[in-house]
């Protein structure tokens, strides 16, 4: 019995860190594919006269962004469109530290 408890004090503690850590993960591979972006519509902008989207940032010759990075990206933004509005509500009343 002392042998579960013990184990259960542990998964306590190591469950939220972990999950933590994953988060962080996530949020880091997230700023760095915005740095990505960012960098390419900055090289796109100085050989042309505006802008481009994702899908032409990925078709340009030569490519500004790696085409699966522009499929991931496509993925996410159809993932966030179709959140609910009060889940995209609560994204927006967090500290800015998340933003």
């Amino acid at each position: 019995m002392i042998v579960v408890a013990i184990i259960a004090l542990l998964a306590a503690i190591a469950i939220p860190n972990l999950l933590r850590a994953r988060l962080q993960t996530n949020e880091s591979a997230a700023q760095a594919a915005l740095k990505t972006i960012a960098t390419a519509e900055i090289t796109y902008r100085t050989a042309n006269t505006q802008y481009a989207t994702l899908t032409a940032l990925g078709a340009a010759t030569p490519p500004y962004l790696d085409l699966v990075l522009v499929a991931e990206l496509s993925l996410a933004q159809r993932m966030v469109t179709t959140l609910p509005p009060v889940m995209l509500q609560q994204r927006h009343s967090m500290p800015a530290l998340y933003l």
